[in-house]
């Protein structure tokens, strides 16, 4: 039989900074399960300045959602 496969999720808040981030590598690195899928969304606050940066290019203010876009990237 195969063995038990592990999925952790985190997302937003609890990847939030770089703090949160490492916590969430030590609670990885802590398991012990031989075969662990770990799934990452969108950090904290990223998918609702998506998007807002989404409604701006429909209203044609393609700049100013490019120049949001750009600001998160460089985060």
């Amino acid at each position: 039989m195969p063995a038990k496969v592990t999925v952790m999720k985190f997302g937003g808040t609890s990847i939030e900074d770089q703090a949160a981030f490492e916590r969430v590598a030590q609670i990885v690195a802590s398991d012990k399960s031989e075969r662990t899928v770990v799934v990452v969304s969108a950090m904290s606050r990223v998918t609702d300045a998506l998007l807002s940066s989404l409604q701006m290019a429909a209203q044609g203010e393609i700049k100013t959602a490019l120049d949001s876009i750009d600001e998160h990237l460089e985060r």
